[in-house]
């Protein structure tokens, strides 16, 4: 839970506060980033390095280029966020081809 302080921080690229959203990371010069900003660019970072390598998801072969968002199984090998989705039902055992 957030105290007092932190309830009054604002993410600097979202603008939420720490009342809608929390942990809030300050950073230099009252900079601050909310853990919902930090995955975005995750997602986003994950799919430029996937584009500049002229990835393919490893499961549909579709280009990551094409793809709505993108994991990064292990080192140089991708899923679009469609597979990586049939691939968690799969496991939980409720996937049907």
């Amino acid at each position: 839970m957030p105290t007092e302080r932190e309830s009054k921080l604002r993410c600097s690229f979202c603008g939420r506060t720490g009342r809608e959203v929390w942990p809030i990371v300050e950073g230099p010069s009252e900079a601050s980033i909310c853990h919902l900003c930090v995955s975005l660019t995750d997602v986003i970072a994950r799919k430029l390095k996937a584009e500049a390598a002229n990835a393919t998801c490893a499961f549909c072969s579709r280009s990551i280029a094409e793809a709505v968002g993108v994991s990064e199984l292990m080192e140089n090998t991708y899923l679009c966020l469609d597979c990586e989705g049939r691939l968690v039902k799969a496991i939980r055992g409720g996937w049907k081809p």
